[in-house]
């Protein structure tokens, strides 16, 4: 059986003309901002004739990221609000689930084969920083693993890297990374030379990570940079209490940082439950409450 395409769509065979006073009914600039009467009014409109799509499920599913205008049965404002609770419930995700999550969006993404980050983030309704750290995020998971099922004796990587003949022009080497091999720039290395820290460009953009060496092809002669402590994938812990390592263990405000006190960002990072709770509540103290959209996000999926 052939599987649906959007190509088949009720809006298709609407009129210009129906589809900018329906579904393209302007209404406020920004997504937070609750819409007018008269916009609200089209784009019930305009979901009727979504009710009556072959691929309305379809649409819908490709379109959370979608900022304007109405798609798939829900309009820009109701895209707002699943997008605010996805990224509200992300941040309280426990391990596995946000495994599970990563693995979903690693899958997705295709090792970089696959959907863009962008394209993801339309379909979805994640940020694409966000994609591409849970993408990460599923990689570093994936290295780990390859290095504990080493076989004492064995060679130091299991997914042998094929790095290209040439010298990679206007680089330090080669870097394998998410099953391709990336041109790289040397920034440093741990001591005993088991890590190097290299910056490579993918997606558009240049990022500088730690890789083992057994992934890191260096063609040009390079003077050796030591890293000792900053950044290090395998640097322990020190005894001593610094200022700095007390930023590791304390927030700014001395709250500790103990699994009851302690969730993760959208993005990853770290953050202290009390802070937060101060903030919202001066947030919510300052706004006179908060009077969000009557209905849930979570009933359009349904």
């Amino acid at each position: 059986m052939k599987p649906p395409d959007l190509s088949a769509g009720r809006c298709t065979e609407l009129s210009p003309r129906t589809l900018e006073a329906t579904f393209h009914y302007p209404g406020p600039q920004s997504v937070d901002q609750r819409p007018t009467a008269f916009a609200q009014e089209a784009w019930n409109e305009a979901k009727e004739h979504c009710l009556q799509c072959p691929v309305l499920a379809l649409c819908r599913e490709r379109n959370w990221g979608l900022e304007y205008g109405v798609v798939g049965g829900t309009d820009q404002y109701e895209r707002y609000l699943y997008r605010r609770k996805i990224g509200r419930h992300l941040s309280h995700m426990d391990e596995a689930e946000r495994a599970a999550l990563a693995a979903q969006m690693y899958a997705r993404h295709g090792r970089g084969l696959g959907d863009s980050a962008e394209t993801i983030s339309r379909q979805t309704g994640y940020t694409a920083p966000v994609v591409r750290g849970l993408v990460d995020e599923h990689q570093a998971l994936l290295d780990a693993q390859r290095v504990e099922r080493q076989a004492p004796g064995s060679t130091p990587w299991v997914d042998a890297p094929e790095f290209p003949e040439k010298a990679p022009p206007r680089a330090d080497g080669w870097v394998w990374y998410l099953g391709q091999a990336h041109r790289g720039h040397y920034v440093a290395q741990t001591e005993d030379g088991a890590y190097v820290r290299m910056k490579i460009k993918r997606s558009g953009a240049q990022t500088s990570k730690w890789f083992a060496t057994q992934v890191v092809d260096l063609r040009t002669p390079i003077t050796p940079v030591i890293q000792t402590w900053i950044g290090r994938p395998d640097a322990p812990e020190r005894s001593v209490r610094t200022p700095a390592n007390k930023a590791k263990t304390h927030c700014p405000q001395e709250h500790a940082y103990t699994p009851e006190n302690t969730q993760r960002s959208p993005r990853g990072d770290r953050q202290c439950r009390q802070c937060k709770r101060a903030r919202d509540r001066a947030y919510k103290k300052q706004r006179g409450g908060d009077h969000g959209h009557s209905e849930s996000p979570q009933s359009l999926i349904a």
